[in-house]
C-alpha cells in the first residue's frame, strides 16, 4: 500500500489539481517538493509514487535552472526502481529527456481543449479511450524515449502520451485541471494566447463545459488507479 506521494513543482501555479483529490481519497499523504524554492529531492528509497508537474521553462533549461539536471537524474532512478511515476506536460518532457530523448519546439504551439486519439498497444499498457478531449498548454514536444511505448497522439502533436515499463507514464496534455486552475494559468501565462493556429482564446478556454472537466478528471482517476495497482 502506498502511504506517501511526492509532487515535484516547478512553479507555484502548476499544482496537481484532481490528483491531490484522488490522493486524499486514498488516504495518501502528500509531500510537495518546491524545486523553484530550492527544496531537496527525496531519496529514491523513500519515494513510493512520484508526480512531476508542469512549468513554463524548457526541459533543456539546465543553465537557467540548475536543479533540472539533478531532477532528471532522480526521475531516471525512480523509473528504474519500478516506482509508479506520472509526468505531466513539462513533467513528461523531463521523463523523456531523462532517458536521452530530445526535447524540442513543436511545429505549432498547442493551447486549449483539443481531441487526443489513443493508439493500439498490448495489455501491459494503459488504454485511453479511442478519442477524448484534454487540455493542452505547450510549445515544445519530445522524441519518444528508447523502450517507451506511444499511447496517444493528436493532430498538432504526435507524441502525446507514452509509457516506460509498467508504472511510468508521461502525458503532454492535462487531465488534472479544474476550472480554477485554468483561470490561474490564463492569469500567469496569458501572454502565450496569441492569434495563431493551435491556440484558443481565453474566452474559448474558460467557456468549456463542466462535463468536459468531469470526463477528463475521471480519466485521470482511472490512470492513477492503473499505475498504482499491483
Amino acid at each position: 500500500m502506498i502511504s506517501q506521494a511526492h509532487v515535484l513543482l516547478h512553479v507555484p501555479f502548476e499544482q496537481p489539481g484532481i490528483i491531490k483529490t484522488w490522493l486524499d481519497k486514498k488516504g495518501i499523504a502528500v509531500g510537495f517538493v518546491e524545486l523553484f524554492n530550492g527544496d531537496p529531492l527525496p531519496s529514491v528509497d523513500k519515494t513510493e509514487i512520484l508526480f512531476v508537474m508542469g512549468g513554463p521553462m524548457s526541459a533543456n533549461d539546465d543553465l537557467l535552472f540548475p536543479w533540472l539536471t539533478e531532477e532528471k537524474r532522480f526521475i531516471r532512478e525512480v523509473c528504474t526502481a519500478g516506482k509508479p511515476m506520472l509526468g505531466i506536460c513539462l513533467g513528461a518532457q523531463l521523463i523523456a529527456a531523462a532517458f536521452g530523448a530530445d526535447v524540442h519546439p513543436n511545429n505549432y504551439r498547442e493551447i486549449g481543449w483539443y481531441p487526443v486519439s489513443s493508439l493500439p498497444n498490448d495489455e501491459s499498457c494503459f488504454c485511453f479511450p479511442e478519442t477524448f478531449t484534454a487540455f493542452h498548454w505547450h510549445g515544445e514536444t519530445f522524441d519518444l524515449p528508447a523502450k517507451a511505448k506511444l499511447l496517444a497522439c493528436s493532430a498538432l502533436c504526435r507524441n502525446q502520451a507514452f509509457q516506460i515499463g509498467r508504472k511510468t507514464i508521461g502525458l503532454q496534455f492535462h487531465l488534472e485541471m479544474t476550472p480554477e486552475m485554468i483561470k490561474v494559468m490564463i492569469d500567469k501565462c496569458g501572454k502565450d494566447l496569441l492569434n495563431e493556429k493551435g491556440i484558443m482564446s481565453a474566452t474559448e478556454i474558460v467557456c468549456t463545459s463542466k462535463s468536459v472537466f468531469r470526463e477528463t478528471n475521471k480519466l485521470m482517476e482511472e490512470l492513477l488507479n492503473w499505475i498504482t495497482k499491483n
